[in-house]
């Protein structure tokens, strides 16, 4: 059985007809799919019913249940600041001058993409419910943008 933690509850202005095939049709464009070695998240759909279930939606009576899940690499910030300090007095060393603020800042963008294929992986699932009877769309998470960035993922 499902259960919702927290809702967010958002009423939709205009009828639309949304019917479950269509839907299907449009999460699948979207499909989750893990991050590469350069990105910093991903956000896709996945079954709302696990493994038990390929569907991208999980219908009755006018109720459409969805689940978005989204992969964000970590990098601590402690990390990226001892890599650059290392890199930048290198250079330095090496060209017996301060760098400058926008050699700094290309230095950090290389620093970021050295590390982010050796970054852990954070995982998380938001759940939504469409009630297409009365005109409801629910998202069970807690904060604002979180539920509006899985919102803009349906667009």
């Amino acid at each position: 059985m499902l259960w919702f933690k927290n809702l967010m509850v958002y009423r939709l202005s205009r009828d639309i007809a949304l019917r479950a095939e269509e839907m299907e049709k449009q999460l699948a464009s979207m499909t989750f799919t893990p991050c590469g070695s350069q990105d910093m998240a991903k956000m896709g759909w996945v079954p709302p019913m696990g493994s038990h279930s390929d569907a991208l939606t999980h219908t009755a009576n006018g109720q459409i249940i969805i689940c978005a899940r989204k992969e964000e690499k970590i990098l601590p910030s402690p990390v990226i600041k001892q890599a650059l300090e290392a890199k930048i007095q290198k250079l330095e060393a090496d060209q017996g001058r301060k760098l400058k603020k926008t050699e700094k800042d290309s230095l950090k963008d290389e620093v970021l993409h050295s590390l982010l294929p050796r970054a852990f992986s954070r995982f998380s699932q938001t759940m939504m419910w469409i009630d297409t009877v009365n005109g409801l769309i629910m998202v069970d998470c807690a904060s604002a943008k979180k539920a509006e960035d899985t919102l803009a993922l349906l667009a």
